[in-house]
């Protein structure tokens, strides 16, 4: 049992504890992953997303809690001049144009916008204020458990 607050376009819960999953075991010394293809950042799953979710943001917050962002593809506009010819072409053929325009059109679609320095910044920063909230609360149990104590020991 973990809680979720979802918002928006997001993947399932189910998915969501994958991913924190693949976090934890394969970027576990990490505070956070942005990306604008988990397909490319190495997340096995990436292909059951679909469209809806191609680019993530995740900011660790506790040693189990997690903040996610998530994009849907982009549809960006793509000026095709030609393709290199395919490793498989050994006959000398040539790659006809819509079905390497297709192709590329496919990895295009994979991808979400980028994230911008300006709103990696506004993650760190909150990053920063959670984690400095939940310090603040772990050490106030710490201080009013050992009050109690204290109060304990006078009697």
């Amino acid at each position: 049992g973990g809680m979720f607050w979802l918002l928006g376009v997001t993947p399932t819960e189910a998915q969501i504890k994958d991913i924190a999953d693949w976090l934890l075991e394969c970027h576990g010394d990490s505070t956070g992953l942005s990306t604008d293809s988990l397909a490319d950042a190495g997340y096995p799953g990436a292909a059951s997303l679909g469209d809806a979710v191609c680019g993530m943001a995740a900011a660790r917050i506790t040693s189990k809690d997690f903040l996610f962002w998530f994009r849907s593809h982009t549809a960006k506009e793509v000026k095709w001049g030609g393709a290199k010819h395919h490793p498989d072409d050994k006959d000398g053929r040539r790659m006809h144009p819509r079905s390497s325009f297709k192709v590329f059109l496919e990895v295009v679609k994979r991808r979400s916008l980028p994230w911008e320095n300006v709103e990696m910044d506004a993650i760190h920063s909150l990053q920063l204020i959670l984690r400095g909230s939940f310090q603040d609360i772990d050490d106030s149990e710490t201080k009013t458990m050992i009050h109690a104590r204290l109060n304990d020991l006078r009697v």
